[in-house]
């Protein structure tokens, strides 16, 4: 079985975007293209991967697992080529490990990764998808995520705010929504107590809730009549913001940070990924017109 970066790169945007066509604008190539393409991994994989439908598409049992290793294997692929090209000294290539939550990585890991592959060749940089939690639960030294304490031992950097948007059908009301599901994507608890405040802001008291992961499966479920509340960061992930009715808090942001263990900032190869991932998050705000997205210190 024969898999490669551009592969794993492409199926990565569609399972996030839940489309083959709003991946294949994202990505820059045909729709037809990219859905032989597909055809094709699900060969090389010897299983379906995709349930295709005139909505878009879900991934299967198999296509969920793949979807979970994507982020790693697409860094791991990228950085096997690097090495071979700039042949560094076997005992010069070192391993860091970067923890990255979904909505995250989607926006900023292609960036991420081939500029710290540029100033950095001699360090294999592995991505890790992770929910948000401790640095030391998970048992790495840095990740972007939020924060959910404040811990003397690590460095935080608020990279940028995010607005949470309740999110639900194109043509909805509220008092249409009032009657949906509410679906919780969040698993983390201080995440949770901001989305009952918000549900709070609009009279929002759900009789029905259905508590799903990945926060992307709750996008699939909007569009069968149910609502959430989301961050923007995701929706922009997936290409979705037009396709659905959205109310944004008027009082509530989440900041997405750089967390880093202060036994390791000072080491070289962590304050050179600080920088880069620094500099490609200042590029996103810059970039971003949605008026979602703020600067930490606004």
């Amino acid at each position: 079985m024969a898999l490669d970066s551009t592969q794993l790169r492409y199926f990565l945007e569609v399972g996030t975007l839940g489309s083959i066509k709003a991946a294949s604008e994202t990505l820059h190539i045909t729709q037809s293209a990219l859905s032989r393409r597909m055809v094709k991994l699900e060969t090389d994989i010897g299983k379906p991967l995709l349930i295709r439908s005139h909505t878009g598409v879900e991934l299967t049992e198999v296509g969920l697992e793949l979807m979970a290793r994507a982020i790693e294997l697409t860094s791991l692929l990228e950085k096997i080529g690097q090495i071979g090209q700039a042949q560094p000294r076997k005992d010069d290539v070192r391993t860091l490990h970067l923890g990255m939550v979904s909505s995250a990585s989607s926006l900023l890991l292609e960036k991420v990764v081939v500029r710290f592959a540029q100033v950095r060749p001699d360090v294999f940089l592995r991505v890790e998808g992770l929910m948000d939690q401790h640095l030391s639960v998970m048992g790495l030294q840095i990740k972007v995520g939020r924060m959910e304490k404040i811990d003397p031992a690590v460095e935080r950097i608020p990279l940028w705010k995010e607005a949470l948007l309740v999110v639900g059908p194109k043509n909805s009301d509220l008092r249409q929504m009032r009657e949906m599901t509410y679906v919780e994507a969040a698993k983390s608890q201080s995440v949770r107590v901001i989305e009952s405040r918000i549900l709070s802001e609009y009279s929002l008291e759900p009789r029905r809730r259905m508590e799903v992961w990945p926060a992307s499966e709750a996008i699939r479920l909007i569009d069968k009549d149910a609502y959430a509340i989301l961050p923007y960061t995701l929706l922009a992930a997936h290409g979705r913001l037009n396709d659905f009715r959205i109310l944004p808090s008027r009082y509530e942001r989440l900041t997405m940070d750089l967390e880093l263990l202060r036994s390791v900032s000072k080491r070289s190869e962590y304050r050179a990924l600080k920088k880069v991932i620094q500099e490609v998050a200042r590029e996103f705000l810059l970039q971003d017109k949605s008026g979602f997205l703020s600067a930490p210190r606004d």
